[in-house]
C-alpha cells in the first residue's frame, strides 16, 4: 500500500511540473527559439516584471512609467540591449511598427549581432493585427510569402540602409536589413533569411534539446520565491586551456596565456565537472532579487560536486585575474544558496544569489543594476565566468 502510495504521489509530482511548464509563458517562447541557436539565448517574461513593479510601488506618485522600467532588470538579445530602452518609448518607433514595444508581454531571441533573431509576444500584437501591417509597408517594407506565412521585408541581406541608423534596435546603429512575420499574438523579427527561417521552422525549439529542456524546467519548479523574470541561456562548459586566451583577448600571447595559467595553479582555482548547458536565471519578489548560476548535469552526485568546486573558485579566482585581492565572490551577493533539481531530461546544479532593494528611490532606474542577475551577466560578457566554470 505504501509503494502504490508513493507510486501515486511520483505520478501527480511530474503530472503537475508537466502542466505548470505547459502554462508559463517562457517554456511557449522557447519553443520558438531552435534547439540550435548559436549566441547567448535569452528568455524574458516583461509582464511578470510589470506585475512586480506595479504591486510594489502601486502608491508612488512619482514613480515612472513601469511599461519602460520593466526592462531594466532583463537582458534583451544580443545587439537589442543598447538600443531599447533608449528608443523603446519613442512614438517614432512606435509609428514605424505600428504597435508600442512598451506593451509587449515576452521577448527572447538568439545570435550574435548582427545575426540576430528576436521573438516577440503580446496581446498588443494580436490587437494591432491591421495597424501593424500598413505601419510596415509605410516605412518600405515589401511582402513576401514564406513557410505559410507573410513577410514583411527590407533590404537583401547583405545590404545596410544608412539613412535607417539609430532608429531604435530592429534597425541597429547600421541600418540592418528587417524581416517581420506576425502570426496571432506573435511576432518573429530578423535581420536575414536564415536566422528568420530557423526561427520559423524551430518546431519543439530549445525544448526538444534535453539540456535545454532541463534547465527549463528547473527555473519552472526550482524552490524560489517570486515570479521567474529571465533566463539567459548558453552551450556547454569551455576547458579552461581554451577559456584563458578567450579571457586575455586577441592581443594574448602564448607568454601570456602560461603565466596566467600558472598563476591559477597556483591559486588554486578548481574546475567544474563537464555541463552540456548552463544559464543565468533570474526571479523577482516585491522588492527581492534571487538570480542563480544553473548548469546541467546527468546524476546529482555530480551536480553536487560542482557547487562545491564552483564555492571554492568563487573564494579564489580573483576579479583581475591575476591580480588584487578581491576575488569574484566579492562581486555577488553574499548570500547565497545552493540547489539541485532533478527533471526527466536531466539533473541542474543551481548556485543562488539573494538580494533586497526594499528602501531604494524607485525613481532610479540604476537601482536595478544591483540586481545578482546583472552582476552574473556582467561576468559572463567579460568571459570570467567562462574561466570561473571551465573544465580540466
Amino acid at each position: 500500500m505504501r509503494r502504490l502510495v508513493c507510486v501515486i504521489f511520483s505520478f501527480v509530482s511530474v503530472l503537475c511540473m508537466g502542466i505548470a511548464q505547459a502554462d508559463h509563458p517562457l517554456i511557449d517562447l522557447a519553443r520558438k527559439i531552435p534547439a540550435n541557436a548559436n549566441g547567448t539565448i535569452v528568455l524574458n517574461d516583461v509582464a511578470a516584471s510589470r506585475r512586480q513593479l506595479s504591486a510594489v510601488y502601486a502608491t508612488d506618485a512619482d514613480m515612472p512609467d513601469a511599461r519602460l522600467m520593466a526592462f531594466t532588470p532583463l537582458h534583451l538579445p544580443d545587439g537589442f540591449d543598447e538600443m531599447f530602452l533608449p528608443y523603446a518609448a519613442d512614438l517614432e518607433l512606435e509609428r514605424r511598427l505600428g504597435f508600442s514595444p512598451l506593451e509587449i508581454d515576452q521577448i527572447g531571441g538568439w545570435g550574435r549581432a548582427p545575426n540576430v533573431a528576436v521573438i516577440i509576444r503580446g496581446d498588443v500584437i494580436a490587437k494591432s493585427a491591421t495597424t501593424i501591417p500598413s505601419a510596415l509597408q509605410a516605412w518600405g517594407h515589401r511582402q513576401r510569402v514564406f513557410q505559410d506565412g507573410l513577410v514583411y521585408w527590407r533590404l537583401s541581406d547583405d545590404e545596410l540602409d544608412r539613412d535607417m541608423r539609430n532608429l531604435g534596435p530592429f534597425t541597429g546603429g547600421e541600418g540592418y536589413p528587417t524581416r517581420f512575420l506576425v502570426g496571432g499574438e506573435w511576432l518573429l523579427t530578423a535581420r536575414t533569411w536564415p536566422a528568420l527561417s530557423l526561427t520559423a521552422d524551430s518546431g519543439r525549439g530549445l525544448t526538444g534539446d534535453s539540456a535545454a529542456r532541463a534547465l527549463l524546467e528547473a527555473a519552472v519548479t526550482a524552490d524560489v520565491q517570486g515570479e521567474l523574470l529571465s533566463v539567459q541561456m548558453k552551450g556547454p562548459q569551455i576547458p579552461r586551456n581554451d577559456a584563458i586566451p578567450m579571457l586575455l583577448g586577441v592581443g594574448a600571447t602564448a607568454e601570456h596565456v602560461r603565466a596566467l595559467r600558472l598563476i591559477l595553479q597556483e591559486i588554486d582555482v578548481p574546475t567544474l565537472p563537464y555541463f552540456t548547458r548552463h544559464a543565468v536565471l533570474l526571479w523577482q519578489d516585491g522588492t527581492a532579487f534571487t538570480a542563480a548560476l544553473a548548469m546541467t548535469y546527468p546524476d546529482r552526485a555530480s551536480a553536487a560536486e560542482a557547487l562545491q568546486a564552483l564555492d571554492e573558485g568563487l573564494r579564489t579566482m580573483p576579479v583581475l585575474v591575476g591580480f588584487g585581492e578581491r576575488h569574484v565572490g566579492d562581486v555577488l551577493p553574499r548570500d547565497r544558496s545552493t540547489q539541485i533539481v532533478e527533471t526527466q531530461t536531466g539533473t541542474v546544479a543551481m548556485m543562488m544569489f539573494s538580494a533586497s532593494l526594499a528602501g531604494t528611490d524607485p525613481r532610479h532606474l540604476t537601482r536595478f543594476l544591483k540586481n545578482p542577475a546583472h552582476a552574473l551577466r556582467a561576468l559572463m560578457v567579460t568571459r570570467k565566468l567562462d574561466l570561473l566554470l571551465s573544465g580540466s
